[in-house]
């Protein structure tokens, strides 16, 4: 489905993303783990054909990730959420849904069926400037969704959830991979990337440092079958 080969990305003369590949099947959930500047987002926002990489490839099928049809098939959702405060939430998910083209009566029957997944039926006609940082969260991922998109990149999702919107996510996430769909998210809280994602990535210093899932990542560093992925990132991370 997904198919990244060595990609790379530099910033004034500083490395942020270094060579890193990996591939992604379909209906799979797939966690990219990482300390602060390891490089997470620059990769996520490359993936979503929002930065255009130094070297490497990007493919989505036989689309690039630097054309039209490509984002057309991808869902973003930023760790920093930035939406407009003088919208409705559901002004907001329109007009994001038209940018892609999903004809209204899409957009209509989306909105509503993603705001009852979500719980927000009852906020949408408010200001966005109104919302708590979880409903900005929820708002930013309906729009990523109303287009109904292959790929779903997530950077940092979880952050300013409360524990029964945290469910609901978890379960949408789970349900959604069933359709054919496929997931990559960043995070820091490393129990949800170890019961959610059927494979990991731990990068460091913008380098891929290991990938699989929890079984091989303890194979290769020859660890005890009860570790867990805290400790394994640990390991991977600290030098």
């Amino acid at each position: 489905m997904l198919h990244v080969q060595e990609i790379s990305k530099s910033y004034h003369g500083e490395v942020a993303v270094n060579g890193i590949s990996f591939q992604l099947k379909r209906g799979v959930i797939y966690g990219i783990l990482g300390p602060n500047g390891a490089g997470k987002t620059t990769l996520l926002s490359m993936i979503a054909g929002l930065l255009k990489p130094d070297q490497g490839s990007i493919q989505l099928g036989n689309l690039n990730s630097h054309s039209p049809e490509y984002k057309k098939k991808v869902g973003f959702v930023s760790d920093a959420v930035s939406i407009y405060d003088y919208l409705t939430g559901r002004e907001y998910i329109k007009f994001t849904a038209s940018l892609r083209d999903v004809p209204k009566k899409i957009q209509d029957i989306e909105i509503e069926r993603l705001a009852r997944v979500f719980r927000m039926e009852h906020k949408l006609d408010q200001f966005i400037k109104t919302y708590s940082k979880g409903m900005r969260q929820k708002t930013a991922l309906i729009s990523s969704l109303v287009h109904q998109p292959e790929l779903l990149i997530l950077d940092e999702p979880f952050s300013g959830l409360d524990p029964n919107a945290l469910k609901e996510m978890k379960d949408y996430l789970t349900d959604y991979i069933t359709k054919g769909n496929s997931i990559i998210f960043s995070t820091h809280i490393l129990e949800i990337a170890e019961k959610l994602c059927k494979e990991l990535m731990i990068i460091h210093s913008g380098k891929k440092m290991a990938e699989g899932n929890i079984d091989q990542l303890k194979n290769d560093l020859q660890l005890d079958h009860s570790t867990d992925l805290e400790s394994i990132f640990y390991q991977m991370t600290s030098g």
